[in-house]
């Protein structure tokens, strides 16, 4: 039915929010890129393994993404900024890679890598584990200076390391430990591995690091140094309050071993006396003879 002339239409407020909610829930997931499987979600897990097609990072890996694995592929270089994304004009980098602000894992094992350029990684800030096992490398350079290097028990593997392959790392002299506090700025080469601790009785391998002199070290030892005190302060009271029945315990207790050492006394005085000593027995059946009886 048209409205009434004159009449104000009703329309519902709320009608555009909801077909905006609607419009949102109803977009599809990012899809995971081509020549990759995904597990859990693009951002859990992506792995690439295809044949020789894949001869650079993929482009379209979602950017929250934590897990890149690409295995068997035909990665022969690894170019500067190769996953590194465009600017902010949306021009990509000249490696055509994408930026992965998020990666914490990179794994590209059973490549055919052979030259890894300087920066090649510029654009994953968040690394920390780089895998590249199995391939025809011969020479990869390393810098690691200007990192916060938590100098705890995990890092023993790398200091043993460097000092045989100081060379191969030409700023390993520049490593400084970042934590813990007593380590703080200290020359990473000049520790000895005994500084390098870890937590005791660790046994479900995480290594936990001891930062030594540490407020929640002190604060622990303070309350456990409290707990005992109030303990011995419980004790002493039960003390004050039962020292009547203490008292009277410990009397009964000096009478009884007083009675039991008189005892022991008399019965010494008793068998040490020589006129209780009992005479020889005589056989039985045999006859007293008087001397001079002839028998």
């Amino acid at each position: 039915m048209a409205p009434r002339v004159g009449q104000p239409e009703h329309r519902c407020p709320l009608l555009p929010g909801l077909l905006l909610v609607a419009a949102a829930l109803s977009r599809p997931a990012a899809p995971c890129p081509f020549q990759c499987y995904c597990f859990g979600g693009p951002k859990l897990l992506l792995r690439c393994a295809s044949g020789a097609e894949l001869r650079q990072p993929p482009r379209d890996v979602p950017p929250d993404a934590r897990n890149l694995t690409i295995v068997g592929a035909n990665l022969t270089v690894l170019r500067a900024a190769a996953f590194a994304g465009g600017d902010a004009d949306g021009e990509e980098a000249a490696a055509g890679g994408v930026r992965l602000p998020l990666l914490t894992a990179l794994r590209l094992t059973h490549n055919s890598i052979e030259v890894v350029e300087d920066g090649a990684f510029d654009g994953l800030p968040s690394l920390a584990a780089l895998d590249l096992s199995h391939n025809p490398l011969r020479a990869l350079g390393l810098r690691l200076a200007d990192n916060p290097l938590r100098c705890g028990c995990a890092a023993r593997p790398l200091l043993a390391w460097l000092r045989n392959a100081t060379e191969r790392v030409p700023d390993a002299r520049r490593l400084r430990c970042a934590a813990p506090r007593a380590l703080h700025d200290r020359p990473f080469l000049e520790l000895d591995e005994a500084r390098l601790r870890c937590a005791d009785g660790d046994t479900d391998g995480r290594g936990e690091e001891v930062e030594l002199a540490s407020p929640e070290l002190e604060a622990s030892y303070v309350f456990f140094g409290l707990v005992l005190a109030l303990i011995g302060l419980i004790f002493l009271m039960v003390l004050y309050l039962n020292r009547r029945g203490i008292q009277r315990w410990m009397r009964n207790l000096r009478e009884a071993c007083r009675d039991q050492m008189e005892g022991y006394h008399y019965r010494y005085e008793q068998d040490a006396d020589p006129r209780r000593a009992s005479a020889p027995a005589v056989p039985t059946g045999s006859r007293a003879t008087s001397p001079g009886s002839g028998l």
